[in-house]
């Protein structure tokens, strides 16, 4: 927000840090803009909140993606031709995503988002569920989790959703009970991201003092390898993770509460 505190006032007030904790948790991103393509003149159209209400809120969901921040449009992924002004040109090439040889099909998705997202392809090729979706129908893929350009499935619905759709008590395939883990882990991720948000926040207040900078990103670092690792499925290794993340975190918290009850006796 660019504010600075001033003054042993102002440090005070960081000090109220519950507070300041979970409004940076919930401070939106901003997002930048991108020129129209013929898919977001068609798209667009209010119309479709009513005839195809699923194409419409995909494409509400790319409005505020990483996808078109980073200018990717919807041609980059499934094909046609953005410039075209009818919908038959504009959808000339485009295979449904049941066809086999689309690249959104279920069994291609990790080779098809693995072209851009390739430490996470790269961690999901290691896990059970990549090898199940060789032979196994319903085995997960990219949008199971990622549905439409869900760029933050560590919501904890995303367990209720997900997870115990085939990880449940006394399922055939005798899987695991995982859901309560992954709940578990998703829970103390999110916690650390508002102590993640305080941090950053706290220390440029303070015009990066010391090291803090390094600090701050050393710990972003962290935050990502964690949701990278999670593609893994390797619930053990990132649940000690996540608990050493926020462990680190919850430390600054503490020692800057400490500074700032000390300095106000």
């Amino acid at each position: 927000m660019g504010v600075r505190a001033k003054g042993r006032s102002s440090a005070a007030r960081w000090g109220q840090l519950p507070g300041v904790l979970f409004v940076c948790l919930l401070l939106p991103s901003a997002v930048a803009g991108e020129p129209s393509t013929g898919c977001e003149n068609c798209h667009s159209d209010q119309k479709y909140f009513v005839e195809y209400q699923k194409l419409f809120r995909y494409y509400q969901d790319w409005l505020t993606s990483p996808h078109k921040q980073g200018g990717l449009t919807c041609d980059d992924c499934h094909g046609g031709d953005p410039l075209a002004n009818d919908m038959d040109s504009a959808h000339k090439g485009i295979l449904p995503l049941s066809d086999p040889r689309s690249g959104l099909f279920y069994r291609n998705q990790p080779d098809t988002c693995g072209e851009c997202h390739n430490k996470e392809a790269t961690q999901f090729r290691e896990s059970d569920h990549y090898k199940g979706l060789k032979d196994r129908i319903g085995t997960p893929t990219c949008t199971t989790c990622h549905a439409a350009m869900n760029r933050k499935p560590y919501y904890r619905d995303m367990v209720e959703q997900t997870c115990r759709v085939c990880h449940y008590e006394n399922n055939k395939d005798e899987l695991p009970m995982v859901a309560d883990k992954a709940n578990e882990i998703l829970h103390r991720l999110n916690i650390a991201k508002g102590y993640m948000n305080w941090t950053r926040t706290h220390y440029l207040s303070r015009g990066w003092p010391g090291d803090s900078q390094a600090l701050v990103e050393s710990l972003g670092r962290q935050f990502d390898a964690i949701i990278t690792q999670g593609h893994t499925f390797d619930l053990e290794n990132t649940d000690q993770a996540s608990i050493e993340l926020l462990a680190n975190l919850k430390a600054i918290y503490q020692e800057t509460a400490d500074e700032v009850q000390e300095q106000n006796r």
